[in-house]
């Protein structure tokens, strides 16, 4: 059940990295290198989550 929770905090993580500028995201990146946590940077589901009436759910394609 917090499956989608987590994929939906995870997909707004990477959102945020995608928007951030190129010198950002190299920053970005060198501190996740450093923290072990670098892949989370491009991991993705197949499906993007989505909010409807407070609750997480499947949405369509992931684009990214």
């Amino acid at each position: 059940m917090v499956m989608p929770y987590r994929f939906l905090l995870l997909q707004r993580l990477q959102d945020c990295f995608n928007d951030a500028t190129d010198d950002d995201q190299a920053m970005i990146r060198k501190l996740f290198r450093q923290t072990g946590l670098e892949p989370l940077l491009d991991m993705r589901t197949h499906l993007r989550v989505e909010r409807e009436n407070h609750l997480e759910v499947w949405g369509g394609a992931n684009e990214n």
